[in-house]
């Protein structure tokens, strides 16, 4: 059975003002006009009949008669309103189900909440139209951020689904409604998750103290994406090259001059030397922390500091690969015992020794020995 005009005209004054106060709230997409009479079309859809065929719900129809699918709290209301309606002119003789399909819609999304929980299924693979349920939404984005991305603009709104999905993913912010985006309590929780997100807050929390500490916290190189005041920050660099020492890249130029800022780049990563100002890679200090990380860092000290035997002897002996002893000067690439510590090292270093070594049997032996210690 499907409810005409001739239907509702003979509907009671209360049914006909329930609906008429829900035509007032307009759905998303204005499929309601606010006259009751073209309520008709949606009304009279028969949702029974795509409830018992497994047919994708809610769906109604425009007063156009195109079919187009609506938000799911909308189409609750409708549910509800149908019932309503059949509960008033439908006999108890005819026996039309209908309390059932508030039972049926229910029992799908509980299903389908249960499978997003067990990763039964693919937020992809998910019916459209329940890509518009808070329910559904929030489990989707607990189990993968990235989710947010499917929901609706009102839900992408919704501070709730948003905090769970930058929780799992801080990426998710970008996703989020701007609003949101210039919520301290959201942006700080995307960029405990992923420094990285911090390139998604508004402008506003690019320039908070608090939020980009967080951020460069959790991954040094989100500096990058800080207010240039920031940048300038003593606390909010030495926190993000205490991280990551290539962060120092984005650090202010002041600050790449500061000692103790670039001491804590190069002891996180050798290779922070190169963005350090040039008047600190002539810094004896700095560059012998910077080759104790990493040896081939001494490819950016001056060339004064590649003939110091103590630092050319800690490059050789700190590198995964023969690189460092490349570096050195050529007097110290004729150094027996500072190319006897980089072949022990590393076999294949034998390359950039001197022509002289490279015939002196005992280094030969010795690069031999450690490449064959290394292949087995």
């Amino acid at each position: 059975m499907t409810i005409n005009n001739t239907h509702l005209n003979q509907l009671p004054a209360e049914i006909l003002s329930s609906i008429l106060a829900w035509a007032e709230d307009p759905s998303p997409m204005n499929l309601v006009c606010k006259k009751w009479h073209l309520l008709a079309p949606i009304v009279s859809f028969n949702l029974v009949e795509r409830y018992y065929n497994n047919l994708p719900l809610p769906l109604v129809m425009r007063p156009d008669f195109r079919p187009c699918i609506i938000s799911t709290n909308t189409a609750q209301l409708i549910v509800q309103s149908v019932l309503r309606v059949f509960n008033q002119i439908t006999k108890p003789s005819e026996g039309v189900p209908f309390l059932a399909l508030e039972e049926r819609f229910n029992n799908k999304k509980q299903e389908l909440i249960n499978d997003i929980k067990k990763n039964r299924i693919d937020i992809h693979k998910i019916d459209p139209i329940f890509l518009h349920d808070k329910d559904v939404i929030l489990a989707a984005v607990t189990k993968n951020g990235f989710a947010l991305q499917f929901a609706n603009e009102a839900l992408k709104d919704d501070q709730e689904i948003v905090l769970a999905a930058v929780s799992q993913n801080g990426f998710a912010l970008q996703f989020a409604n701007k609003t949101l985006r210039n919520n301290k309590k959201i942006v700080m929780a995307a960029v405990t998750q992923n420094g990285f997100a911090l390139q998604f807050a508004h402008e506003d929390l690019k320039n908070h103290l608090d939020v980009v500490i967080a951020a460069v916290t959790q991954d040094g190189e989100s500096l990058q994406f800080a207010h240039e005041d920031l940048k300038n920050s003593r606390d909010v660099v030495l926190a993000a090259v205490t991280q990551n020492g290539f962060a120092l890249q984005f650090a202010d130029e002041t600050l790449t001059r500061h000692q103790e800022i670039v001491i804590a780049a190069v002891t996180q990563n050798g290779f922070a030397l190169q963005f350090a100002h040039e008047d600190l890679k002539n810094n004896r200090a700095i560059v012998l922390a910077a080759v104790t990380q990493y040896g081939a860092a001494l490819q950016f000290a001056n060339d004064l500091l590649k003939e110091d035997q103590e630092i050319v002897m800690a490059a050789v002996t700190h590198g995964k690969y023969e690189y460092p002893l490349r570096f050195a000067s050529k007097t110290l690439q004729n150094n027996k015992k500072v190319v006897l510590a980089a072949v022990t090292h590393y076999g294949t270093a034998l390359q950039f020794a001197s022509k002289t070594l490279q015939n002196n049997k005992e280094v030969v032996l010795a690069a031999v020995t450690e490449e064959r210690s290394r292949c087995h």
